[in-house]
């Protein structure tokens, strides 16, 4: 990009443009404390337009910042209208919001295959001697209308090359090919993906997910944050006529298989799900035993929800017991009733323990000493 001279300009004069990389500006509160330490540091880049306004080309965040704090003017490098092509201006956004605060991975997906439709598109300029696009928000519409322009007299469309892409903004094969998979998914299912800060993989594996499940498994995965190894397995198991448990379980117990054998594949994984597996049983006063276990097969976190509950209700009546009993101490027999009522209370939390030991076991809540 052409070297300008930076200048302050009013933030009333700065347009938004109609399409850019990042979709949700988010949290701007770090900016803000640095704009209340430092000041506003940084140039935002703007275009001149032929009202007299500016266009913005990198730095909303920045821009919301400001607007926040109350500033009526910003640094800015300014560039003169139609110095710069839609796709180099393109292209230096995506950079900048990758070098200052990454992009989320469907926002990547997305703003990569604008980059490719907008270089196909000036490359198709080219052969017809046009002018390049200034515009960013070219569609696939305004693409197909320049192709027929361009067979109606006999040109034969050029693109340019994945490899040259790949090259052009600095894509591995692989990459590419996994963002591209999420530009084919449904729009409601991208607009959920926006924000995710799930890892690439794990967003391909709800992708691969069922019909009618990927938008379920999508949001359990997001809440736990979970590996996208577990992800994969889950989305796997997920296309087996036996799949019925709910999907949260599903990504619970093989997180916690994960946790014991990391080494194990996605494959090996959503395996487990299949099959039973062997695990030790103890039985009280009997040495252990084993049995086979499917991970489908494992209590549900509402089991154990359940369980909790009645653990809990059931140390409510026992302090109110323990009050009741107190009330009812008379001089003459109250260290036998003091010595009764803790024996009691003793064999009730031994029993509890064992409870929630067993709970704790199956990875749902820790207890002291289980950990």
């Amino acid at each position: 990009m052409p070297m300008v001279q930076p200048t302050m300009v009013a933030l009333d004069r700065i347009q938004l443009p109609a399409m850019q990389p990042r979709q949700h500006i988010g949290d701007v509160s770090d900016l803000l404390g640095s704009m209340e330490r430092s000041g506003i540091t940084s140039s935002v880049l703007l275009e001149q337009q032929a009202d007299g306004s500016y266009l913005l080309i990198q730095g909303a965040r920045r821009l919301a910042a400001a607007k926040e704090r109350g500033e009526q003017q910003l640094p800015a490098l300014v560039y003169p209208a139609g110095r710069l092509t839609a796709a180099e201006v393109w292209l230096s956004q995506i950079n900048e919001n990758e070098r200052r605060r990454n992009l989320s991975n469907m926002e990547k997906a997305l703003a990569y295959q604008q980059q490719k439709l907008l270089c196909d598109y000036e490359l198709l300029c080219k052969q017809l001697k046009l002018p390049p696009p200034h515009r960013t928000d070219i569609s696939e519409a305004d693409y197909a209308q320049l192709v027929a322009e361009a067979e109606a007299v006999g040109v034969k469309v050029q693109q340019v090359s994945w490899p040259a892409f790949q090259k052009l903004v600095g894509l591995s094969e692989t990459q590419r090919k996994k963002l591209l998979r999420l530009t084919r998914l449904p729009a409601a299912l991208q607009q959920a993906m926006l924000t995710s800060s799930l890892a690439l993989d794990a967003l391909i594996a709800v992708a691969d997910a069922p019909d009618g499940q990927q938008a379920g498994l999508l949001a359990a995965a997001e809440a736990e944050t979970h590996h996208a190894k577990v992800v994969q397995a889950v989305a796997r198991y997920l296309h087996e006529p036996t799949a019925n448990l709910p999907v949260s379980d599903l990504l619970a117990a093989t997180e916690r298989e994960r946790a014991a054998a990391p080494k194990l594949t996605p494959e090996q994984l959503a395996e487990r799900l299949r099959q039973p597996v062997t695990r030790p049983a103890s039985v009280k006063g009997k040495p252990k035993a084993t049995r086979a276990v499917g991970l489908a097969d494992l209590p549900t976190q509402a089991d154990d929800e359940q369980q909790v509950s009645a653990l809990t209700d059931d140390l409510r009546t026992l302090l109110r017991t323990i009050q009741a009993r107190l009330k009812l101490l008379r001089a003459g027999d109250e260290q036998v009733q003091a010595r009764q009522l803790l024996q009691e209370t003793i064999r009730w939390l031994q029993q509890q323990e064992t409870k929630l030991k067993g709970l704790a076991d199956r990875g749902r809540f820790a207890t002291p000493g289980t950990r």
